[in-house]
């Protein structure tokens, strides 16, 4: 049974490698939708997590001294902060760093770069078409 297999084993590979292709990988601009996702995750997971904090520990009734309708008061109450301050930290801090801006315009560049270098040929006169192009070069040492 164990020769079979693995004689079955070998004709699926050997398929696999000759006979399939693997899909050509494309690459993304960045999170695109899974940054939609991640957001409901983090809306959800401080609500999930403020449950267990009211409901399965004795802080709201041992250490704040509440009753059941003031843990449902606190509960959303500390929810709303939390998300407050979730939502606030998503807009004082930048989606991209430096780094990362500065990384794209170099890749914007070298792309200026490349589109001049194979639009311009010896047969073509681009003062004539008036269409000149300018490269612009930046500085990675000194801040935008």
């Amino acid at each position: 049974l164990a020769y079979i297999n693995a004689i079955f084993e070998i004709r699926i590979d050997l398929y696999n490698m000759t006979q399939s292709q693997r899909p050509f990988p494309l690459g993304a601009d960045g999170l695109g939708v899974w940054r939609a996702v991640l957001s409901v995750f983090n809306t959800i997971s401080i609500f999930s997590n403020m449950a267990v904090i009211t409901w399965d520990t004795d802080l709201p009734q041992v250490v704040l001294k509440l009753t059941f309708a003031n843990q449902i008061v606190w509960y959303f109450v500390i929810c709303l902060c939390i998300l407050g301050v979730m939502i606030s930290v998503r807009l004082l801090l930048p989606n991209e760093s430096y780094a990362v801006k500065k990384a794209m315009a170099r890749q914007q560049q070298c792309e200026t770069l490349v589109t001049l270098l194979q639009d311009s040929s010896p047969n073509k006169d681009l003062s004539k078409v008036g269409q000149k192009k300018q490269l612009v070069v930046v500085d990675e040492n000194k801040a935008p």
